[in-house]
């Protein structure tokens, strides 16, 4: 049984992701197996192998399309949001994360730990992801909006923690907060970085002198 009559490569693409995300969500990686997942799609064994190759491949694919760790801005341009309302989005996001994508996730970083393939095409993203969390907090404590006497790699990994936290407890399908009373926790805790009012707000970087300036030489 291969591709069904009538349905499009990518239906029948789709279909099997579906059913790996239902298979290794329920059954992990390393149990999870093709003959499995094919079945679950009602296909056969060689549609996984001529549409990605490998379930290593397979796994990754799923992982993309239902398991991404998400990091996105809220809506709307950017600089039109504060870092503040930026953590706000990304932790409420992930408190209703669906589990079987939570457990994905989850699922992704603990195969990465076994298995040096899968980490060197998971960890650099999440390296990379990081990273970029330090920058942004190192910007907002540039420009005033979170207290600079705040170590920002420590603050990002506090957000880490948090993030990963809440990932794995949607996992466990552990049943949220009401979304109003976690909104206001995540802004009571998100208030604690903001900067002492009766301290004075940092200076702004001067410009360079001018060439010709006395001030260059």
């Amino acid at each position: 049984m291969g591709r069904k009559a009538g349905v499009t490569v990518d239906e029948t693409r789709a279909a099997l992701l579906e059913a790996a995300a239902e298979v290794f969500a329920e059954q992990g990686y390393e149990k999870a197996s093709v003959a499995a997942i094919t079945a679950r799609a009602g296909l056969s064994s060689g549609t996984v192998y001529s549409h990605f190759g490998s379930k290593r491949e397979l796994f990754f694919a799923t992982c993309e399309e239902y398991g991404q760790l998400q990091m996105n801005p809220p809506p709307g341009e950017p600089g039109s949001f504060s870092v503040a309302e930026f953590y706000l989005h990304v932790l409420m996001s992930q408190m209703t994360t669906p589990s079987r994508s939570a457990a994905l996730q989850v699922e992704a970083l603990l195969v990465a730990l076994r298995d040096p393939e899968v980490a060197e095409r998971v960890f650099p993203e999440i390296w990379r992801r990081y990273a970029e969390q330090d920058d942004l907090i190192a910007a907002a404590q540039q420009g005033g909006l979170i207290d600079s006497d705040i170590d920002p790699h420590a603050l990002g990994m506090l957000t880490t923690v948090m993030g990963h936290g809440i990932l794995l407890t949607r996992a466990l399908n552990i049943d949220p907060t009401t979304p109003v009373g976690w909104e206001d926790l995540m802004r009571r805790l998100i208030g604690l970085w903001a900067p002492d009012p009766s301290e004075p707000s940092p200076a702004p970087a001067a410009d360079p002198p001018a060439a010709g300036d006395p001030a260059a030489g």
